[in-house]
């Protein structure tokens, strides 16, 4: 099995937009104890690996770094944060 997690956002406030942080570190956790690797959206997609995830991050956010990555780092594992930029597009 291969799969890549994506988050939006990750906190403990109670809207559509937020993963709640106590069920992201939990399922973090079962993944673990579960004997699934987490590890980067690259090494994901290396044909010889089998049974990783890759958590990714969407939008920058300010929660990623505030929640997101101390939890991550609990648990030694590594993701990916994509940050938007300022450029707008033409339609």
């Amino acid at each position: 099995m291969k799969a890549a997690l994506a988050f939006r956002r990750v906190g403990d406030r109670d809207t559509d937009a937020v993963h709640p942080s106590r069920p992201v570190s939990r399922l973090v956790n079962d993944l673990l104890e579960s004997g699934i690797r987490i590890c980067t959206l690259g090494e994901s997609l290396h044909f010889n690996l089998d049974n990783v995830v890759a958590i990714n991050f969407d939008e920058g956010m300010q929660s990623g770094y505030h929640y997101a990555l101390p939890m991550l780092r609990a648990a030694g594992v590594p993701s990916r944060l994509y940050l938007t930029t300022g450029v707008r597009a033409r339609v």
